[in-house]
Formats: C-alpha cells, structure tokens, sequence
C-alpha cells in the first residue's frame, strides 16, 4: 500500500506540469522564400489536437491568425497528418498566446523551413511600437528616427515610436548592413508611424535578385 500511494504522488505532478506547458497559441504567418521540396502546406495541432492546415503562401501581408497547440514550449509542423517527422518547428517563448511566425529558408537536415518567432501580444508588441527582424547572414543596422540599433543576424528588437517625427508623422528609416567592417546602406525612405499602429520589419535577401530588402507590415 506504501509503494503504490509513492507512485500515485510521483505521478502527479508529471501531469500537472503537461497541462501547464500545452497552451493555445494565436498564430499568423509570413514567408519569405518557398520551402526547399516544394512543400505547400504544412500540417500543426490546433485546438483538441486536432490539426489546422497551415498554407506555405508567400506574400505581402501576414496571412489570417490560427490557434495551434503549444506542447512543452514547441508548435510541430509536418508534411501531413500521417507523418510523424518534423518539417519544421517553432520555439514559443514562455506566456506567449499570440505570435508571428516567419518561415525561412533552411539547410538543417530533415527539416524543410525553420522559423523566426516574434512575440505579438499587446504587451510585447504594443500600439505605436515597432519590431524590427534581421534574417541577414550579418550584423544590421536599423536607424529610425533618433533610434540607432544594431541587430545580430536572425534577432529581433523592440523600438520605441520615435520622437523626432513630422507633422504628417513621418520618419527617416535606414537600413544599413555589415559587410567586410563596412556599412553599406540597403534601404533609406520616409514611413509613417502612428500612435494607434503597430510596425513590423523585416531584413532578408530576396531569393532572386541576391540583394537585401526591408519588408515591412503595419495594422
């Protein structure tokens, strides 16, 4: 009777922390380059486990947000339901329920994309703030107002609206890039920012020219 009333209380807390670490995650997506195989559409747990079809699309918007099951910090994405390897996966930071994930290219074996997770909730992302994405093989420079960042390849950074704005709310973003201990500029243009909206950019290397671009998005 010991032994087994041991066992009962070992057990316990083993389940407890699986409902802990298994949440549900607001999720939208953006790709940048397509998935090497050709791949399409990925597969993900949503709700109850069941799995939500993600589509691979690349485009210029964020798609629609899905809710996806977080289990113990990692959202799974395969080829198919029946397939029990991963085709990509995404490292959910601590408390997030809302987030944004970048699919990128990769040349890990066994996956086709790996991904770039930016959390998006009202906390970390709020009204009139700015994230700024680098998915260059080097050092960035973002310079956005009074704002001067350098950003480490594949980090993100929180910004700040900045305070040297105009009447019409606009700003001076630069981008800049490290190469050879040299920075050479890759975007330059005025954007608006407003009190009420969110900014989100990104640093790649289009696929097909080679050369770097600054995307960004605004909601």
């Amino acid at each position: 009777m010991k032994l087994i009333l041991l066992i009962a209380t070992l057990f316990i807390p083993v389940v407890q922390g699986k409902d802990v670490d298994d949440v549900l995650v607001s999720c939208r997506f953006l790709g940048f380059e397509p998935a090497k195989d050709g791949t399409t559409s990925l597969v993900a747990p949503g709700k109850d486990g069941k799995p939500e079809t993600i589509a691979l699309t690349m485009g210029e918007t964020l798609s629609k947000p899905v809710v996806l099951k977080s289990e113990q910090g990692m959202i799974t994405f395969r080829k198919g339901e029946s397939d029990t390897a991963a085709a990509a996966t995404a490292k959910i930071p601590a408390g997030t329920k809302d987030a944004i994930i970048l699919f990128i290219p990769t040349e890990k074996e066994g996956l086709i994309l790996e991904t770039l997770v930016v959390d998006s909730s009202a906390k970390a992302f709020p009204p009139g703030n700015s994230i700024v994405v680098n998915h260059c093989p080097q050092k960035a420079k973002i310079t956005m107002g009074e704002h001067v960042i350098d950003i480490k390849p594949d980090e993100s950074v929180a910004v700040a609206r900045p305070k040297e704005i105009d009447e019409f709310n606009m700003v001076n973003v630069k981008s800049e890039l490290e190469t050879d201990g040299t920075w050479r500029i890759a975007s330059e243009s005025n954007i608006r920012f407003v009190q009420t909206q969110r900014n989100l950019f990104v640093m790649h290397i289009d696929a097909e020219t080679k050369r770097p671009r600054f995307w960004f998005f605004q909601e």
